[in-house]
Parts: structure tokens; sequence; C-alpha cells
């Protein structure tokens, strides 16, 4: 029925309202033998010595890259196939998609991924020699800004005026009122720190 469409004057290159030619159209629903007919068709032949041929195919529909305008080409048949749905888009990455994979591997996606992979390292060893390597003799004062000491109570130091710590203790929380300097104004912005103002 397709040759016969053909040989009636069916042109290939037409797209429908989806923006998608017989060719892409084939690769989005994973028909395989529809698909490599149009590819057949399409293509044309450089030379054919005995078993070994070469054929040239037009990639505007097949290739991710727009040719005219250099942007990515989400309607394109290799698009469509790599980011199918189904098993059966599986079965269209023999031949000429594999090839055009293995060229894009070849020459961007191998040097972008050792790239990535070497900054994740750097970042990673960095992350755990700073763990490993941080100070473990650090007090609680100390890693908390002295807002508590051990026994749970703040330590005397500058608290604002007007603010009522909330302690968390064994026996549950406890307020601890402190008087602040008159050199401090009243915040009230505490609130979310886990203070109550009142």
């Amino acid at each position: 029925m397709f040759r016969l469409a053909m040989e009636s004057g069916a042109r290939l290159n037409i797209a429908n309202k989806q923006n998608l030619t017989p060719l892409t159209l084939a690769a989005k629903l994973a028909k395989k033998e529809m698909f490599m007919e149009i590819l057949e068709m399409e293509g044309d032949s450089v030379w054919a010595y005995g078993g070994a041929s070469s054929t040239a195919y037009p990639l505007s529909k097949i290739d991710t890259i727009n040719e005219v305008t250099g942007e990515l080409n989400e309607a394109s048949a290799l698009s469509l196939v790599v980011y199918g749905e189904t098993k059966e888009h599986l079965d269209l990455l023999d031949g000429l998609l594999e090839t055009i994979l293995e060229a894009k591997w070849q020459a961007f996606g191998k040097r972008s991924m050792l790239r990535s992979l070497g900054a994740f390292t750097f970042y990673y060893i960095f992350i755990v020699l700073s763990f490993s390597l941080r100070p473990v003799s650090m007090s609680t004062a100390q890693i908390t800004w002295g807002w508590i000491n051990f026994a749970g109570k703040p330590i005397d130091g500058p608290y604002f005026k007007g603010v009522i710590p909330i302690i968390p203790t064994a026996d549950g929380p406890e307020a601890y009122n402190t008087v602040a300097p008159p050199s401090l104004k009243s915040i009230n912005t505490f609130g979310d720190l886990g203070f109550t103002t009142y």
C-alpha cells in the first residue's frame, strides 16, 4: 500500500499537524518495517560493488540538530526513538541511528561525560576530606555560638531584651529569661529560631 501511494505521487517530505513526516511518524509509532522502508526510499546510493554498497541519507529529519537554526529538533527520528517509551523503539536503533549515536558519543558525549565525572570526583573527595578532617574537639558552646551550654542553660552573654530563649531539655522545653545590655535593641524575629518574645 505504501509503495502504491509512492507510485501515485505521494511525497515523503510533507509534515502533518504534529510536524511529523512519514519517517518521523514511523519512528514515533515504533513501526520498524515502515521506518526502514521509508529510510531506504529516502537514501541515495553512492556506489555499489558486489555485496558492498554506500548510501547517503538526508539528515534533516533524522538527526537531532536542526540544519537551519542549529537548535535541537525534538521531532527528529533519532530524538523520537531515543526518548520512546516502548521496547519497540529500541529495535529501531540498529543501522543508521546506531551509527549516528556512536558518532555523537565519540565527538561530544564521551568528553562531556568525562568532564562531569571529573568534577563530581573532585567534589566528592573534597566533601569527604572536609568531613573527615573537621575539628571534633569543639564544645557545644562553640558549635552553637554560645547560645547554650552542656547543662541545657543559656550561657551568660548578650541576649536581646524581652526575648526568652526556649531551651530543649530532658524534661521538656524550658524558658530561660535573661536581661540584655541596654545597648542592644529588642528584635522580635527570633520566633523562627525557636525563641518566643513577650
